[in-house]
């Protein structure tokens, strides 16, 4: 026996803005769980929290951007979490995906951690660095390169992770002659 089923187009519409109302409630629920903080090159401070831009910050509570990325990245670790720059040249610290990893970063964004400029890649760099010891130089496209231990990469994106309004100079990465195909 044949039996065909009907749903009134009023009942179905009520269905799916229920499904839209649960998904929204659940994104919205999710995001209050994200946190924003601060990183400013020029005015910044590693001992501060991170949790407000130089102008909102109170010294007397250690609240206020940090100076370098990698100390950010310490606090903005979960997915969600947004990290905002101040202009200027970041070129301190480093550090590396994991532990094994010989290649240095400047910056290691983790995974879902959005990391944006205030103002825009005209005024806010991420400066890699040369390696200790040159193992491979030359040009590519007019640009020069050195690889070698020591070397700085700019950044290393996790999965999920963005980069936003950056300029990225000076990268540089290290080099093993064993793994070479050359």
């Amino acid at each position: 026996e044949n039996i065909i089923k009907f749903e009134h187009p009023i009942k179905k519409q009520e269905n799916i803005m229920k499904r839209l109302l649960v998904l929204v409630l659940t994104c919205v629920g999710l995001s209050a769980y994200a946190d924003t903080y601060y990183v400013d090159a020029n005015r910044g401070n590693d001992s501060w929290d991170g949790t407000a831009d130089y102008e909102h910050r109170d010294e007397s509570k250690d609240i206020g951007p940090r100076k370098q990325l990698v100390e950010v990245m310490k606090l903005a670790m979960k997915s969600g979490d947004v990290v905002y720059a101040a202009p200027g040249t970041y070129a301190e610290g480093t550090a590396k995906r994991f532990d094994s990893d010989a290649t240095l970063n400047r910056v290691v964004i983790p995974a879902g951690v959005r990391l944006e400029s205030t103002e825009g890649a005209e005024k806010t760099f991420i400066e890699g660095g040369d390696p200790d010891e040159t193992l491979v130089s030359g040009t590519f496209f007019n640009i020069p390169y050195a690889l070698g231990p020591g070397a700085v990469r700019c950044v290393y994106l996790s999965e999920h992770s963005s980069v936003r309004g950056f300029t990225l100079r000076g990268g540089r990465t290290n080099y093993d002659a064993s793994k070479s195909t050359a």
